[in-house]
């Protein structure tokens, strides 16, 4: 019907490359979109046009286990922070990410997952190397800023801990006399972070002409061993 808009179906998409933060990234991945009854996307980065999208069934990267389900794989070239950004641009994509993703194949790892986190349209969700299927899931973790803690991340951490029976925590960084976060707190806080746990955070606008991670938002991705979903701030917020 003419004028009738259509809504583009949510989907969960995964960086792939052959670290080992990759396969902790794919297997929830594979996870989530199970639960969530959703296809799942591979998306590979590589240092050279190896010809395009491919539903390659034969690829080491793709699952053993992928036979029957809804899982394609597209190769892409460039930047890989460019192109898992762009992944993001579609509504209803949820990005998935290990904490070690490389810059391209072959390179070192950088800081291509805190960039994505940085510049992302919609929630990306970082998985670090040591997590596994088995260390499941038992409490959402919401971490904000003192009298901040009613964000977009609390609304989404609310409806991911209904719909999977988990608890629900709240824990909030106080500021020190200067711009930064107790730093005390934060160390403690971070402690208190489970293998069991997910974490959820909302990062600031990506607005900016080089946005950044907040120091604090940072130390959590890099050291929380269970996975971190950033959660872009809501439509009219002025965070």
């Amino acid at each position: 019907m003419a004028g009738t808009t259509v809504t583009p179906r949510p989907i969960v998409v995964v960086g792939v490359d052959t670290r080992p933060g990759s396969r902790a990234a794919l297997q929830y991945a594979m996870d989530e979109a199970d639960m969530q009854g959703l296809p799942l996307r591979l998306v590979h980065v590589a240092a050279a046009d190896p010809g395009g999208d491919a539903a390659r069934r034969g690829s080491p990267l793709l699952p053993e286990d992928s036979a029957g389900a809804s899982i394609s794989l597209a190769i892409r070239s460039g930047s890989a922070i460019g192109v898992l950004v762009d992944e993001t641009s579609t509504p209803g994509a949820q990005l998935v990410l290990g904490a070690d993703h490389a810059a391209t194949e072959g390179s070192s790892s950088g800081c291509v997952a805190t960039a994505v986190l940085a510049r992302a349209e919609g929630p990306v969700t970082v998985v670090p190397a040591g997590w596994s299927s088995q260390d499941v899931a038992t409490r959402v973790v919401v971490v904000s800023l003192a009298g901040r803690s009613d964000g977009a991340e609390a609304t989404l951490a609310e409806e991911f801990a209904r719909v999977r029976g988990l608890r629900l925590e709240r824990r909030e960084l106080a500021h020190e006399s200067g711009a930064g976060v107790d730093r005390s707190i934060l160390a403690e806080v971070v402690e208190q972070i489970t293998r069991t746990d997910i974490v959820f955070l909302e990062r600031d606008r990506a607005d900016e002409p080089h946005p950044r991670l907040r120091a604090w938002m940072d130390r959590i991705v890099r050291d929380a061993p269970c996975p971190v979903v950033l959660v872009p701030p809501s439509e009219g917020s002025d965070r």
